[in-house]
């Protein structure tokens, strides 16, 4: 146990070095640096050489150019850190005005453009965001100096909204010398939208409404049925409020159905760190929820209904360190977190099909210290087309300590956690490292080890089409782990491999390996657009963690297409063809339609540290 203490607290050391070292960043340049505008030599060579006939000709046609029945799409700029507030810096905001416009035909930027009668006609059915709704989400007021970093930050903070596409903030001079107004302009994103999924065992259709009467409350729907089978219905709801009262906290209830009429319903009230400038966040959650589990005992399963029961009630404040060796565009912050969670078993398994008392009452205090360097880039290209994407880059450590009631027992927990994300020349490289143990009787366990990369390319470009490589690899490992079916991790699911599903496969640690070639067309037709990708994943699993060549091997490998819309942010329609080599306990050569997509690759989210036990799953 003194060991894992010591480990533990080196990491965490070592990690705040790592973190209020100078920053070093190889940021991605904004400044008159365009994305990939030329082509790649190789791919000039093979333009050359199919001009030599016309069979060639024509495929370079239809393979690398756009065609005359769509106009061309200029190759992609970054966008820029523009210079305008430079003569505005400090001076006193006198007026703010903020201008809001429908999706279709309009451009913040440019006032004297107008849509067209279809798009006036389109622009009925959508509810534009209200003045109020902008004005609270603003970091500047009236009256008080303008500060450039706030206005940035701010513009950042507009375009997370869902229900926001596009802003454009600039000054505006006055008749005095020493005062400046400020413009604000919104374009909207389509906030109505549906979106489906299938396969051959079922579909579900969702609706979404995302900027509920203008006010940019969210309303969604889901309504799923049985292919196969007894064709039997599911469906769900939720409604989120934002920014409640201009009080910044989010308030959002649900309710959902599956096929077996098992429910899950929840109320919650939370307050992020919406911005990086936030001093302080805070959240309750309350949940009740009905399933099935089946138990394994003696070569047998046993289905078992449960119903629990669980409060989730958290609080974290942060102050800013280090300002003067910080760089202006970014914030290094000391955060400090609380958190208290309770998981009742209403329902539960016999007592002879539990004996570990796996699951039983649990109620879980914990306490971190961090340290956070934040910041942001501007990017195109990742998750949406052209439109500005700002990703995150820093680094960040947190050491986390509390402990578990559970079965009369009172058993000490202690953590650490390590992040980091930035730009280099050959792209954008994130990383996130995680160790926690359960400790008891001079000695440690249930320990968990878990570590996720991810990388994305640059951009490249053949003919008018772009494309990016992105790359993850996650593992987890597991220490002195209880003997029990439930305290085992698989490659099922949303945590393992999308698509594979082993009823008998599992192990006390795993790998994977996922490659996605994701490729952003040129073509589209109402703002709708079909991107093909490629993808491949690698699993490993296995029990003896001192010899990982004994483990099991699993793989997939697919072609999928994903239909976007440049006036949605978030809505999509995916679907991937996928084929299975082996699936130990479901057969071999196994094909699939499965919905997978480039947002399966998560970007780290340094703003936030709310404690938690590392996750085995």
């Amino acid at each position: 146990m003194r060991k894992l203490f010591f480990l533990i607290v080196s990491i965490a050391f070592l990690g705040c070095q790592f973190t209020l070292a100078q920053d070093t960043l190889h940021t991605k340049l904004i400044e008159n640096d365009p994305i990939r505008a030329k082509e790649d030599s190789l791919y000039r060579k093979i333009e050359l050489k199919t001009q030599k006939s016309k069979i060639g000709r024509r495929l370079h046609e239809l393979l690398f150019t756009s065609g005359a029945s769509v106009p061309a799409t200029t190759a992609p700029s970054k966008p820029k850190v523009s210079s305008v507030w430079k003569d505005f810096q400090g001076k006193i905001i006198r007026h703010i005005e903020i201008t809001t416009y429908d999706p279709l035909g309009f451009d913040e930027q440019d006032s004297t453009r107008l849509p067209n009668r279809w798009e006036v006609l389109g622009n009925r059915f959508h509810n534009k965001t209200k003045e109020k709704i902008v004005r609270r989400l603003l970091l500047f007021k009236a009256y008080t100096p303008l500060d450039s970093i706030k206005m940035k930050e701010t513009a950042r903070v507009l375009r997370s909204q869902y229900h926001i596409r596009r802003v454009y903030i600039q000054p505006k001079t006055t008749h005095s010398a020493d005062s400046v107004d400020v413009k604000v302009n919104v374009l909207d994103s389509w906030s109505l939208y549906a979106d489906a999924m299938g396969s051959f065992n079922e579909g579900t259709m969702r609706v979404f409404e995302r900027n509920f009467l203008g006010l940019g409350h969210q309303l969604s729907g889901r309504y799923s049925q049985e292919i196969r089978g007894k064709g039997r219905p599911s469906f769900g709801m939720d409604y989120e409020i934002l920014n409640l009262y201009a009080t910044t906290l989010n308030t959002s209830a649900g309710y959902s159905l599956n096929f077996d009429k098992y429910y899950y319903q929840y109320w919650e009230l939370t307050r992020p760190y919406y911005s990086l400038y936030s001093r302080w966040a805070a959240g309750v959650h309350l949940y009740q929820r009905t399933f099935e589990e089946g138990l394994p005992k003696e070569d047998s399963i046993y289905s078992q209904d449960f119903k629990t029961q669980g409060r989730n009630v958290w609080g974290s404040i942060s102050f800013p360190i280090l300002k003067r060796y910080t760089p202006a565009n970014r914030v290094t912050n000391m955060v400090f977190s609380l958190r208290y969670y309770r998981v009742k078993y209403i329902e539960g398994p016999d007592s002879w099909l539990d004996s570990e008392g796996f699951y039983s009452d649990k109620d879980t205090y914990l306490a971190s210290i961090g340290v956070n360097h934040i910041g942001y880039e501007q990017d195109r290209y990742i998750f949406r087309h052209q439109d500005i994407e700002d990703i995150p880059i820093g680094r960040s450590v947190a050491l986390i300590g509390g402990f578990q009631e559970n079965l009369g027992h009172r058993t000490p927990y202690l953590a650490g956690r390590l992040r980091y994300g930035a730009y280099f020349s050959l792209g954008y490289f994130s990383g996130d490292i995680q160790l926690g143990s359960f400790l008891a009787q001079e000695r440690s366990k249930q320990t968990t080890l878990r570590w996720e990369f991810n990388y994305f390319s640059p951009l490249f470009t053949i003919g008018k089409w772009h494309f990016r490589q992105f790359v993850k690899w996650r593992s987890v490992v597991g220490f002195s782990r209880k003997d029990y079916a439930k305290d085992r991790i698989t490659l099922n699911g949303a945590t393992g491999i999308a698509g594979f599903s082993s009823p008998t496969l599992s192990g006390l640690h795993k790998s994977i390996l996922t490659f996605q070639s994701q490729s952003y067309s040129p073509f589209s037709l109402w703002g709708f657009r079909v991107s093909p990708f490629l993808l491949g994943d690698v699993g490993f699993i296995g029990d003896d963690n001192r010899n990982p060549l004994k483990d099991q091997v699993v793989s997939k490998v697919g072609i999928g297409f994903y239909i976007t819309n440049d006036y949605i942010p978030l809505g999509n329609f995916q679907f991937s063809f996928i084929y299975l080599p082996r699936v130990p306990g479901v057969g071999n050569h196994i094909q699939k339609i499965t919905n997978i997509n480039n947002t399966d690759f998560r970007l780290p989210y340094f703003n936030y540290n709310i404690p938690e036990l590392i996750r085995y799953e």
